[in-house]
């Protein structure tokens, strides 16, 4: 499959970000608070350097900051952030993860969420900066299999969500989601989410398309919804396939769990599909999130005032970060 039918209908929306020398979060807000992450030593030090000031005369300087980045997206780091994410998980969960283990991910958790900080300091410290570019970490990791590209697109779209919450929640909305999203985007270009090690294990795959989601923009909202229809099919027709149609080892393993378990496929199905709707639902109506306008500083509509007053979906509540 080439690029251009993998991505079809969605290649005017998404080719300026894939194109443009300039990343698409380059005209966000700079965030210069020295308290964002607290815990962390250096931080407060570092968050404070201006852009023009990282790209002085001071070679050590420029020197320090692509070693951290180099250390901190290295191949072990991101085995790291895999056995981190799924340390739960046995390897058949991966193929169909229990759903009870499964709202860890999903459910605020001070525990987990120091956890996050303190094993990923470094790299949440790098990402929250808008002086540090898909492009260089994509230069500095060079993600040689799917599974790096995961840890990437964990790192970017779930591990913020973990840590910057209630009044940082605006770092997520206005840095790192746009980054993730760029990343995403460029991992299903080249078909990340369909290569073997992915496809047919839901706990891997269906990451890809979060930050897809979590977009404001109409357009990604209709290519998640369309990636999510091609996975939720391609999982349940392999779970109903017979095994002698099949052809590899790799297939045989994710088969068997699978059919097996055919109840819990339908229940990630229709749970999936259930929240990317109601995603979808609320960008059609509104052009945005209203449970965001907080976070963001932004006014919101009579329209929106009521549809919250009412219990309205907040994915996690008011300004803080969907737990989605």
């Amino acid at each position: 499959m080439t690029r251009a039918s993998r991505l079809g209908p969605f290649l005017p929306a998404i080719l300026p970000l894939l194109q443009s020398s300039t990343p698409v979060w380059a005209s966000r807000s700079v965030f210069a608070s020295t308290s964002i992450l607290p815990s962390l030593g250096s931080f407060n030090q570092f968050s404070n350097f201006s852009s023009s000031a990282i790209m002085s005369t001071s070679g050590t300087m420029i020197e320090s900051q692509a070693q951290r980045l180099q250390n901190a997206f290295s191949p072990s780091a991101l085995e790291a952030v895999r056995e981190f994410w799924f340390r739960d998980l046995k390897e058949e969960d991966l193929v169909l993860p229990p759903m009870q283990v499964a709202m860890r991910w999903f459910q605020r958790n001070e525990e987990f969420d120091q956890a996050c900080l303190a094993n990923f300091g470094e790299q949440l410290e790098l990402m929250q900066s808008t002086d540090v570019t898909v492009a260089e970490i994509l230069k500095v990791a060079q993600p040689s299999s799917p599974l790096d590209w995961l840890s990437l697109v964990l790192l970017l779209d779930q591990f913020p969500r973990n840590v910057f919450r209630d009044d940082k929640a605006r770092i997520v909305f206005t840095v790192t989601d746009p980054k993730a999203l760029e990343l995403a985007l460029q991992a299903v270009e080249v078909g990340i989410p369909e290569q073997s090690q992915i496809r047919f294990r839901l706990g891997y795959r269906f990451w890809f398309y979060l930050p897809l989601e979590h977009s404001e923009d109409p357009r990604m909202q209709v290519m998640c919804l369309e990636a999510h229809k091609k996975m939720v099919s391609e999982i349940g027709g392999l779970a109903a396939e017979s095994e002698s149609d099949l052809h590899d080892d790799d297939t045989r393993k994710c088969h068997a769990i699978l059919s097996a378990n055919k109840q819990t496929v339908d229940g990630w199905a229709g749970q999936l599909m259930k929240v990317v709707h109601q995603h979808k639902d609320l960008i059609d109506k509104f052009g945005r999130y209203p449970h965001r306008n907080e976070a963001l500083g932004r006014e919101p509509t009579a329209e929106e005032t009521k549809y919250l007053a009412e219990g309205g979906e907040t994915f996690g509540g008011g300004k803080k970060v969907e737990s989605e």
